[in-house]
């Protein structure tokens, strides 16, 4: 793992984003580790296409030793 990826955590109730007490909205963000060929995608395709990407594959984000989404070129 590369880089770190800024996503709404999607493995928690959404009761747990729910707080009082704020004047201004809270948004909790979830630091997934994603790998350089997948920093790469992020930047090149932009985060929708990646959120899609992962939608579609539901990796275990919460594995360190999980491989690329995104196949190397070489």
């Amino acid at each position: 793992m590369e880089a770190l990826y800024c996503a709404s955590p999607v493995y928690f109730p959404d009761d747990l984003c729910k707080f009082g007490g704020f004047s201004e909205p809270f948004v909790p963000v979830w630091l997934v580790p994603i790998t350089k060929l997948e920093a790469h995608y992020v930047g090149t395709n932009g985060w929708n296409s990646f959120e899609e990407l992962l939608a579609r594959v539901d990796p275990n984000l919460l594995d360190l030793r999980r491989r690329s989404l995104i196949e190397s070129d070489a």
